[in-house]
């Protein structure tokens, strides 16, 4: 394999690895994985680290590959049914149904970050790594009636510098680590289905107006 090959196996690897999954694995982890993570990827991308998974579990067991498998197959047949083997064409989200997502959030430390998460990814046309990444700076260009959002995600997460966009547990504590890409997707997934929007229909991708 070349190099970037090599590369971007170990990195699909890791990512199942973080997730919980083992190496070796068995069929049911894998598929568990797979069926997770067909609301938010690409079957091209699902692909992928099916590739790559397979690869690392035959160079430890040396067994019948993963991919061959009867649940393995079966699952990947159901996903590709569902979500399709080409990029899905996603509902772009309007100004009225950010403004209406808005305001059914509340004051909570996790609202206040989906808050202007959503309205600085809407309203600056960020993709998802832009929204990882963002800095303070990268979000000077908000427009003036949306400022407060800011700096109330700001004081109530005590950022001073590096990523504006953190994770939060389920106990509310705020990580010093910038949110996922994994992760900007679910709270969008989350936030339009809270005005009855489907999910399915809506991806990061929405927010580029």
């Amino acid at each position: 394999m070349k190099q970037t090959t090599v590369e971007v196996y170990a990195k699909d690897v890791n990512r199942f690895i973080k997730w919980g999954g083992i190496i070796p694995t068995q069929p049911e982890q894998l598929v568990r994985y797979l069926e997770e993570h067909s609301h938010t990827h690409k079957y091209a991308t699902l692909c992928r680290w099916l590739a790559s998974i397979n690869n690392a579990n035959f160079k430890q067991e040396h067994k019948e590959p993963l991919i061959t498998t009867s649940l393995v197959q079966r699952t990947m047949k159901n996903i590709k049914k569902r979500i399709g083997s080409e990029q899905r064409c996603v509902t772009k989200l309007t100004n009225e149904q950010v403004q209406k997502i808005v305001s059914k959030l509340g004051h909570s430390v996790r609202d206040k970050r989906d808050k202007l998460l959503i309205v600085a990814g809407h309203s600056l046309k960020m993709k998802r790594s832009n929204l990882v990444s963002a800095t303070i700076s990268d979000l000077a260009l908000l427009k003036p009636k949306y400022g407060y959002l800011l700096n109330d995600w700001l004081e109530v997460a005590n950022i001073k510098q590096g990523s504006i966009f953190r994770s939060i547990d389920r106990h509310s504590k705020i990580s010093k680590k910038s949110i996922s890409g994994h992760g900007v997707a679910i709270i969008l997934k989350r936030l339009v289905s809270l005005i009855g929007l489907n999910p399915t229909n809506y991806s990061v991708n929405s927010l580029l107006n």
